[in-house]
């Protein structure tokens, strides 16, 4: 759904071929595709920020109350579904200040704007409210919000966790990535040239001479380039940049005309959603623990600021060069060959960076293997039989031990689906007088648990009452080696699950 969305509203916002650019670099994207094969809620609340941020455009720049509602129930949805869900709510409060400063004549219709927002608000908070009664009165949100505290970890470590950030997009992007950003923008440059400026017919037989077309595929070239020395996030976050100071001239996105314009509303509006999007989340991302999923909102943002400004540099080049006459540079060489020899030069240093990076590129981090627990919780089924031969299982169904999983939820899962009924999650080492002899209690711990402190001390005070009897060792994903490692020194250190037998 992300990626239908991400096309339609790059068109609705940018006209078609931007569509066409948004489309090719989140639907190839291996970071969207690896996080759309987790159990995380990040690309679901991914798709229910896209939805609600079209909405909010809707009712604002229309001021059409109804899409305030429905921007509303939607925004609700998304904060149901993880903590941060508001984001479609700050992110048009950032960007209607910008709206009126930067676009003088958009501030006729503030009172309208400023209500249609409200609304929207409204309604999210009302969604949420009902949530927070909704939880039990011992712990409530106070503990949810303790515990999200743990990720942030301020100013101090800005810019650490931004090379972070960076360097894990740099080990997530593979040369699918790659090749989704450059399908975009070959897509669109086809459309672009195809379509006569001003009209929506690409029949037109008005066409501009080939050089318009070298022109804007050496652009697009030394883009992918970007893309394959450092990630598509880079390269596109040049294009946004470069588009927000372009959009900064209300003459330039009033260029945008009949087949580039969108359906309904300005895209000055829209630039100004992407720019805080942009400009807030560069700010507010890095002071969060570096986990590489925090990073997709960002991402989605620079991917569609750079689609509209690629959409429009196409536009204005083609309309630029719409003239059939050559037109000689003052050494004398013919615009033809000009051009000719740019896109050459373009595509020799495309064609040297692939080159170079062709390690990198040749991997695909979303198809990675990453059923090592699922391994090992089958293992565990397979072997805890003969474990447990001489337990004494009265108080619970024949060998059916109880199994208590310590800081691993995928595990916990899998042992689940191996087919074991009595398997719980726990904050804490049981104790001692909890322990029925009985009964076959186990407790798993893994590497999440060996980063808590609190756990290391109660296993090492509940040593006397627990017996180690397995030990299985495992080859952590990319992905969880990334939440946890330093990504500009990724390792490939096997972790451990641990067993352990209550006496």
């Amino acid at each position: 759904a992300s990626i239908a969305l991400s096309w339609y509203v790059a068109r609705d916002w940018f006209g078609p071929a931007a569509g066409f650019v948004a489309l090719g670099i989140i639907a190839l994207s291996d970071m969207h595709a690896l996080y759309s094969r987790t159990a995380l809620t990040d690309v679901m609340l991914l798709t229910w920020c896209i939805l609600a941020l079209w909405l909010l455009w809707q009712a604002i720049a229309g001021g059409d109350y109804r899409f305030a509602v429905m921007a509303g129930i939607v925004t609700g949805l998304s904060w149901l579904t993880k903590y941060n869900g508001w984001l479609p709510l700050a992110v048009a409060a950032a960007a209607l200040p910008l709206w009126w400063i930067v676009f003088p004549a958009s501030r006729r219709s503030i009172r309208s704007q400023i209500t249609a927002w409200c609304v929207a608000a409204a309604i999210a908070g009302v969604m949420f409210a009902v949530y927070i009664v909704s939880l039990p009165e011992d712990g409530g949100y106070a503990a949810i919000t303790a515990h999200h505290r743990t990720y942030v970890t301020g100013f101090a470590h800005w810019w650490r966790n931004t090379i972070w950030q960076l360097a894990n997009m740099q080990q997530l992007d593979g040369g699918l990535s790659v090749v989704g950003l450059a399908t975009g923008l070959l897509v669109a440059t086809g459309w672009a040239w195809r379509s006569s400026p001003g009209t929506a017919d690409v029949r037109d037989v008005s066409r501009p001479r080939p050089a318009t077309l070298l022109i804007i595929v050496a652009l697009a070239e030394l883009t992918i380039a970007a893309a394959t020395i450092a990630n598509v996030a880079v390269a596109c976050l040049v294009w946004a940049v470069v588009g927000m100071l372009v959009a900064a001239r209300p003459t330039q996105l009033a260029r945008l005309r009949t087949s580039d314009r969108p359906s309904v509303g300005p895209s000055s509006l829209a630039a100004c959603f992407v720019a805080a999007m942009i400009a807030g989340l560069t700010f507010a991302t890095p002071l969060y623990h570096p986990y590489p999923r925090l990073t997709l909102p960002w991402q989605w943002a620079v991917w569609m600021g750079a689609a509209g400004t690629f959409a429009l540099v196409a536009s204005r080049i083609r309309r630029w060069s719409s003239d059939e006459s050559a037109r000689p540079t003052r050494r004398g060489m013919s615009w033809n060959t000009y051009t000719r020899v740019t896109a050459l030069a373009a595509t020799a240093v495309l064609i040297f960076f692939v080159w170079s990076q062709r390690e990198r590129l040749a991997r695909v981090a979303a198809w990675q293997d990453r059923s090592g627990l699922r391994r090992i919780a089958q293992r565990i089924a397979e072997e805890l039989p003969t474990i447990d031969s001489d337990a004494n299982a009265s108080a619970a169904p024949p060998n059916e031990p109880i199994l208590l999983v310590y800081g691993e939820p995928a595990l916990l899962f899998h042992l689940r689906a191996a087919g074991f009924s009595y398997v719980t999650p726990v904050a804490h080492v049981p104790d001692g007088d909890k322990v029925g002899d009985p009964l076959p209690l186990y407790l798993i711990t893994g590497p999440h648990a060996l980063r808590d402190s609190q756990l290391v001390d109660e296993l090492a005070s509940s040593l006397p009452r627990l017996e180690s009897v397995a030990i299985y060792r495992y080859e952590p994903s990319l992905l969880v080696r990334l939440n946890h490692g330093d990504p500009t020194r990724p390792s490939a250190e096997r972790s451990e699950i641990r067993l352990y037998r209550a006496r």
